[in-house]
């Protein structure tokens, strides 16, 4: 899963796009940016590709340069009135399943007049727009990179509501074994060591389990983090697994990795996945 899908037009914007791309993956990682030659493998289906990765992504950007509106192929008709453009069909599939779109404009490009649009990105026009200009980059794409992190935390935010049977909360610490994190979860109240194991899956989504450490109880768990990262609430019910989206700020956590809060530590490491 790639959490955020470029959409650009080679012709327009490929090298403002790669620049930008390279942005994002240093702060994401690669696995969490989709673009098109950049992610697909040779001998895949371009097409299916692209349409898997939109339904499974969080943001989808348009970059827009100032000939994105006027390319027209080797007839002389536009591209964009082609109802089998890629981009066409691109930001048309994100509108339509409610992906968060974001148009960023190329220096001084601007948002493409409505009436020019067709039909299935008249909604397109109405999104408001991002400018990236060469002179200013680092300073337009760290904003970028603020928006795509609110946007992608709201998300994940709101799935992680649900019905609960219960609820503890408490204080994180954290562990590495060869390369792999998990959260502890220490409920105080109840003075029972619990292991929340978070698998990151791909992106922001992952699938979580909640152990109690000196019982024989297993269940799953959802979590939440507080902004500074330091707090953790989790709740657990009956099913065996359950795949769920987290903010952001449970994939980026500090690297300093204090005391394990079980001193007896707890094996084996192999059953813990991995997250970045």
């Amino acid at each position: 899963m790639s959490n955020i899908f470029i959409s650009y037009r080679r012709d327009d914007s490929r090298w403002a796009t790669s620049r930008i791309h390279d942005h994002l993956c240093a702060r994401f990682g690669e696995s969490q940016v989709f673009m098109d030659i950049a992610t697909i493998q040779p001998g895949d289906d371009f097409v299916l590709a692209i349409e898997n990765a939109i339904g499974k992504c969080s943001v989808l950007l348009a970059i827009i340069g100032d000939r994105w509106l006027s390319i027209a192929d080797s007839m002389g008709k536009r591209r964009l009135d082609d109802a089998h453009d890629f981009v066409r069909l691109e930001i048309a599939s994100a509108l339509k399943q409610n992906i968060r779109v974001i148009p960023v404009l190329l220096d001084e490009t601007r948002m493409p007049d409505t009436d020019l649009l067709p039909e299935d990105l008249k909604l397109f026009g109405r999104r408001h727009a991002l400018t990236i200009r060469n002179e200013t980059f680092r300073q337009d794409a760290a904003r970028l990179i603020e928006i795509l992190e609110k946007a992608m935390n709201q998300e994940a935010q709101a799935i992680l509501a649900g019905q609960w049977r219960d609820e503890i909360t408490g204080t994180t610490t954290f562990f590495r074994q060869n390369d792999n994190r998990v959260i502890g979860f220490y409920d105080l109240g109840e003075q029972r060591k619990i292991g929340v194991y978070v698998g990151m899956v791909e992106g922001n989504t992952a699938k979580l389990s909640l152990e109690w450490l000196n019982e024989n109880y297993k269940a799953n768990a959802e979590v939440a983090l507080s902004p500074d990262g330091q707090k953790i609430s989790g709740v657990w019910w009956n099913r065996n697994a359950e795949e769920v989206k987290i903010p952001l700020k449970l994939q980026y956590v500090s690297d300093e990795m204090p005391v394990w809060l079980n001193e007896d530590n707890f094996q084996p490491f192999n059953r813990f996945l991995k997250f970045k």
